[in-house]
């Protein structure tokens, strides 16, 4: 597996997965399309498809972790200055409570992905072999 090639297929399903997460009917099925568009795109069969979309899942899933870190940690900062050493926990002391969310949101994410990416490539391989049957 070409890791530039795979991670510029992961990339493009992570934008795929974030734009439709914010759909109404499909959000609930983001990581999956994500999954399935950089496996399709990667263009290498079943077995690399799901390597392509689980790394789409890990970029989902250190995005996640970024915002998820920052999100309580950000406005505790304008309120430490403010009220001094008392707030300066606020935001931090979230984060100890949201860890095990973290890290199952991002095991499936990559379990997703990779279903998905294995979907994306097993559908590429058999576009790519009707195509050559046609063709040959």
């Amino acid at each position: 597996m070409q890791f530039q090639r795979a991670a510029s297929s992961a990339i493009l399903g992570a934008i795929v997965s974030i734009v439709s997460g914010f759909l109404p009917y499909v959000s609930f099925l983001a990581p999956l399309l994500g999954g399935i568009v950089a496996g399709y795109v990667y263009h290498a069969g079943l077995r690399d498809g799901a390597g392509a979309g689980a790394l789409m899942g890990v970029f989902l899933a250190l995005l996640g972790v970024v915002l998820q870190i920052l999100g309580p940690v950000l406005p505790a900062f304008p309120a430490a200055v403010v009220l001094g050493p008392w707030a300066r926990g606020f935001g931090l002391g979230m984060l100890n409570s949201i860890y095990m969310i973290i890290a199952a949101s991002a095991v499936l994410l990559v379990f997703v992905g990779a279903v998905g990416g294995a979907i994306g490539g097993a559908l590429a391989g058999q576009r790519a072999q009707r195509t050559d049957e046609t063709l040959g």
